[in-house]
Parts: structure tokens; C-alpha cells; sequence
């Protein structure tokens, strides 16, 4: 078989678009996320990622030792929560975000200057809303009407996790008067 100058663009894009077609690897072939299952994986990788910064802000502002005692534990828990999203985001083929959103950014901006009682009072309102705002903005959407099915185990595995959160800071709150 002879090709010449005028047709060997046009072979040269036949084995192109043939290699490019032929993926027999069924992993690689990614379906796009319902808008629901994406909302999932930015936002609950967001929080995730504040409550670490919020966390971390505490083991040096706070001398309480519970607060100090539930900073740990969120960065702990919040830890293995982004990497067990981020090999689902791999898997599905959307990133996990490394960021927070505006209204998590803000917060820290007022946790910042704080310390001591005030500051302890502040962290634990704001793990309190964060909380209840993941639970309610990412959680009971994606538990509701995600159509990934390994997103959504995610946030079947996850959610009891992050409501426990909710219940040790509401707990906190409580016992030391915040």
C-alpha cells in the first residue's frame, strides 16, 4: 500500500481516531457525573477541608481540653474522609477540591484573631453550622438523589461520621457553656 503527500493526513487521522476508539480498558471510559454526585464530591471535600483548617487553627488558639481533645479528632476523621473522596473522585473522574468556599473562607477569617474563651466559643458555633450546613447542602442531596452508585456509598459511610461530629460539638457546647 503506497500513500502520498495528499493522503497521508487523511490515514494518519484513520489510525488516530481508531486508536482513540478502541479503549479496552472499561475503567478509563467515565460516564459524566449527575450534577447532583459532582455538588457531592466539591462541597463535602470543601468542608472537610475547613473543619481541617479550623481544627488545626484550635490546637493553637484553645487551651480547653475539649476543644483541643475534638480539634484532634477532626483532623483525624476529616483526614481520612478527603482521601477516601479523593480515590473517589479518581475513580469517577472528578477531582476533590484542595480549597474551601467563600463562606468557609470568612469563618476562618473571624476564627483567626480570636483566642482563648472567645475563641473556643466561636470554633465551636462555627464546627456546629459547618455541620449542619455539610449535612444538609451535601449529605441529604447526594443521599437523596445521587445516581453515582460510589459516591453516594461514600456519603452512606460518611454521613453517621459527620453527624456524630455534629452531636460532640453540640455536646461541648453544652457541658462547657459556649
Amino acid at each position: 500500500m503506497t500513500f502520498t503527500v495528499r493522503t497521508l493526513p487523511f490515514v494518519a487521522l484513520a489510525f488516530l481516531a481508531a486508536a482513540c476508539g478502541s479503549n479496552s480498558n472499561p475503567n478509563l471510559a467515565k460516564t459524566a457525573l449527575s450534577v447532583t454526585d459532582s455538588a457531592f464530591i466539591t462541597g463535602a471535600g470543601q468542608a472537610s477541608n475547613a473543619e481541617i483548617a479550623a481544627a488545626n487553627l484550635a490546637l493553637t488558639r484553645s487551651t480547653n481540653a475539649d476543644v483541643l481533645a475534638f480539634a484532634n479528632l477532626m483532623i483525624t476523621d476529616h483526614t481520612a474522609e478527603n482521601s477516601a473522596l479523593a480515590q473517589v473522585g479518581t475513580d469517577v473522574g472528578e477531582a476533590s477540591p484542595t480549597g474551601v468556599n467563600a463562606t468557609q473562607a470568612a469563618t476562618a477569617a473571624t476564627l483567626t484573631p480570636l483566642g482563648g474563651a472567645a475563641f473556643d466559643k466561636a470554633y465551636i458555633d462555627s464546627e456546629i453550622s459547618g455541620h449542619t450546613m455539610n449535612l444538609q447542602n451535601n449529605y441529604t442531596p447526594e443521599l437523596a438523589s445521587g445516581t453515582n452508585a460510589e459516591v453516594k456509598q461514600y456519603a452512606t459511610t460518611y454521613q453517621p461520621q459527620v453527624q456524630s461530629h455534629l452531636t460532640k460539638a453540640d455536646a461541648i457546647r453544652a457541658q462547657d457553656g459556649f
